[in-house]
């Protein structure tokens, strides 16, 4: 519909926010659409607030966030916009944030999307369970060297 608006031929974006997430979603038009596959396998970054399922040590925290960067496997969940399989993921960065209580917000780089499966895997490897409040994509376009 907005490409007989602006009376376009093509018109596209750089993949799908999964339900509930929020931000950066690249739109490209006319001969910039040629970007668009480039954008689609570029990595992303996002700043995350996790819920804990109880209250947990920062030494404890951090050291999980540490242990999930680099290859991790991951699984989309049911509400994912795309197909549930498990694929291996590379995460860049995870920068701890700020910890209140049971939350704890980080900001990530990481290759293609990011599902809140990572929030639930997180709280599993800490022992308590944990699950992915609000995500917010900041970046788009991020490749390995980059950070902040």
């Amino acid at each position: 519909m907005g490409k007989k608006i602006l009376d376009l031929e093509k018109a596209g974006h750089s993949g799908t926010l999964d339900p509930n997430v929020t931000g950066l979603l690249p739109i490209m038009l006319g001969d910039a659409t040629k970007a668009v596959d480039g954008l689609l396998t570029a990595g992303k970054e996002y700043v995350c607030l996790m819920k804990l399922h109880t209250v947990m040590p920062e030494k404890t925290i951090k050291s999980v966030l540490n242990e999930f960067t680099g290859e991790i496997y991951q699984k989309p969940s049911i509400k994912s916009a795309v197909r549930r399989e498990t694929r291996i993921r590379t995460i860049y960065y995870i920068e701890l944030l700020e910890i209140e209580d049971n939350n704890v917000l980080f900001r990530v780089g990481c290759e293609r999307e990011l599902h809140s499966k990572l929030c639930h895997d997180m709280g599993t490897a800490m022992g308590t369970g944990a699950h992915m409040q609000e995500l917010r994509r900041t970046k788009s376009g991020l490749s390995a060297k980059m950070r902040l």
